[in-house]
């Protein structure tokens, strides 16, 4: 029986995601990541003193409830010790897409890079933004089944705009019985059975998204972060009234940073919306954006509930615990260029940011698919070639030399009367490019038949067509890549927290990589490749 499979994959992203990665874009955009073990302790050591007076712990107790391991390892940084990697993601159904749990084990293997180049104690802590209101995102999830893809979805919420800690989650059964039919056979129903207690009709969208993290990273040493908690909105108060007092000068260091960015042949990530500041104010109507106009107004108002925009959260963070780098996605390296500014035009340091590492995950049954049609992983990439190649393999011979011969036979009469007409041309009126159009009409006729004949035979191809489709749905879901669109728990289920140690092993080597000392002195960026893992 083949293992399972998890491959490191290229993180990709927008081009000044990947500038940015390489180091390319100005120096005032982003801050630069250490270079050597010492140039690390250094920055740490700076984070800590920072922190060393502080009671951010016991100020954010009630938002981390960490248990565990989790609850070890950030006692280990607390009182100015240490110093914590975080990373975060909003909420989503059933815990959102794969890359929410890549980026948890990459925040667990770059802390403990960092721990084991620098002797500095790390802690990992996941920021669940349960205080986002984009109920769109975070009602719907994917899972892979026999013959294709399988979508689950929250039934619209009576109001929108609020946040998802305060969004009631409802009677989600149906649901939570269609993620283990997803699952199948499962041999880690544990897991399965923590997503029934969590998602009970008491909780909430974000509370039950909470929960579910906590079960599965908190035994690993991730502590969860509800951001949506008082504590967490009373500790942020203060920055979040700083950025209401400088709201319009905020807007002209992103004004002068969109100028940048469009100058250097790049886009911006966040489209900047003139007139509004950085900050949200909660109130009956949900969540809006306060404008620049009133944010004087806003700020001086003690009942005002306050949060923050992506442009400011990573701000935010650093802020509130003794962040020594933030694990990001490439959309959130593109908008840390922005957020740049925004720290610049505050008065405080930019956000140190660490790409998060990308996967794909090999089921024994898909890679046996694989190999019994002969196709490499990318090619389930394409919505069409798989099918098509499929088809005319299976056409017969004749078929196949006859639509050869068609054509070729064709070329060569059409050039040899073309030759004629052009001898002839004294004699005859009529003018080479005769033959020239006439080719093209007959080839799109060619074409045209072509198409029609491998139609039928993908028809006729069912099981194969079947085949193709669990595939794509596994590999290439909705046609991106898999850790942007499946959910995690149906894969957990089938294979148990084998899954999770080959994840965070292929994720420690690529924080190997990032962090100097580590793992010898390389900062380069790891190569793709595979580590394999026994199913449980």
């Amino acid at each position: 029986m083949s293992p399972l499979r998890v491959i490191t994959e290229k993180l990709g992203g927008s081009a000044l995601a990947r500038a940015a990665l390489e180091e390319k874009t100005p120096v005032t955009w982003y801050r630069r990541r250490p270079d050597s073990a010492s140039a690390w302790r250094d920055h740490m050591a700076t984070v800590r003193r920072r922190f060393a007076s502080s009671n951010w712990l016991s100020a954010l107790l009630p938002a981390l409830r960490p248990e565990g391991a989790a609850r070890e390892r950030l006692d280990r940084v607390s009182d100015g010790a240490g110093v914590l990697i975080t990373t975060g993601q909003q909420a989503g159904l059933f815990g959102g897409p794969i890359y929410t749990w890549s980026k948890a084990v990459s925040a667990l293997a770059m802390a403990d890079s960092l721990e084991a180049s620098t002797g500095i104690p790390t802690a990992p802590v996941f920021w669940a933004a349960t205080d986002d209101a984009d109920f769109a995102e975070a009602s719907i999830t994917h899972v892979s089944v026999a013959g294709g893809l399988e979508t689950l979805r929250l039934p619209e919420p009576a109001q929108l705009g609020v946040s998802m800690r305060d969004t009631p989650l409802g009677d989600v059964t149906d649901l939570v019985r269609a993620l283990g039919h997803g699952a199948g056979s499962a041999t880690y129903s544990a897991i399965l059975e923590q997503v029934a207690s969590v998602y009970e009709p008491r909780a909430t969208v974000g509370s039950a998204y909470v929960e579910l993290l906590r079960a599965v990273l908190e035994p690993l040493g991730i502590t969860v972060l509800d951001a949506g908690h008082p504590s967490v909105r009373e500790a942020a108060r203060p920055l979040l009234i700083n950025a209401l007092r400088e709201s319009r000068a905020i807007q002209d260091a992103l004004e002068r940073r969109q100028q940048e960015i469009l100058a250097g042949g790049f886009e911006e990530q966040v489209q900047l919306v003139r007139g509004l500041s950085l900050v949200f104010e909660s109130g009956v109507k949900g969540r809006e954006r306060v404008s620049i106009q009133s944010s004087l107004e806003v700020a001086a108002k003690e009942s005002a509930a306050l949060g923050s925009t992506a442009l400011i959260r990573p701000l935010l963070e650093q802020a509130l615990l003794p962040t020594a780098s933030y694990v990001a996605g490439p959309a959130e390296i593109a908008y840390f260029a922005q957020t740049g500014a925004v720290a610049d035009a505050i008065g405080v340091d930019r956000p140190m940011v660490l790409p998060r590492w990308a996967c794909c995950i090999i089921e024994p049954h898909i890679d046996r698919l694989l190999s019994r049609y002969g196709f490499a992983r990318e090619e389930l990439a394409n919505p069409h070639s798989a099918e098509t190649r499929i088809a005319r393999d299976a056409l017969p011979a004749a078929i196949g030399a006859g639509l050869v011969g068609l054509t070729e036979n064709m070329r060569a009469s059409v050039d040899a009367l073309r030759d004629a007409f052009r001898k002839e041309q004294a004699k005859l009126d009529v003018s080479p490019a005769v033959a020239d159009g006439f080719q093209r009409d007959v080839q799109r006729r060619i074409v045209r038949l072509d198409r029609r004949i491998v139609a039928a035979a993908k028809r006729s191809q069912l099981d194969a067509r079947r085949d193709i489709a669990t595939m794509r749905a596994a590999l290439y879901p909705l046609g991106k890549p898999q850790e942007r669109v499946l959910n995690l728990i149906p894969l957990l289920a089938r294979h148990g927290p084998a899954l999770l140690s080959a994840m965070l092993d292929r994720a420690r080597e690529h924080a190997s990589d990032l962090i100097p000392g580590s793992r010898g002195e390389s900062g380069s960026l790891s190569s793709a490749g595979e580590v394999s893992a026994t199913p449980s």
